[in-house]
């Protein structure tokens, strides 16, 4: 079974045509985020700002994935969120 994690600080600004826009980009996402929410994908994204992206969680609502703000990432941190959600 497929699942998808993303690590992001959720400011996206390139479209899925490659040019530049973050309100396009957002389109595209919000796109994406339906289409995975249709094929029942788990998915987890790891906000990696410095401050909680409502934008992201929002986006991330879309999905019906989890949404965690984790402004310290690190690779073993990560590692465990994503095994614990995604399994």
């Amino acid at each position: 079974m497929p699942s998808l994690a993303f690590l992001t600080d959720g400011k996206g600004n390139i479209d899925l045509d490659g040019q530049p826009g973050r309100d396009k980009a957002m389109q595209d996402a919000q796109a994406v985020a339906q289409r995975a929410r249709q094929l029942n994908i788990p998915t987890i994204v790891i906000d990696s700002g410095r401050r909680a992206n409502p934008k992201l969680s929002e986006l991330t609502a879309v999905m019906g994935g989890k949404y965690i703000s984790l402004p310290r990432a690190n690779a073993h941190g990560l590692s465990e969120i994503a095994q614990a959600h995604l399994n």
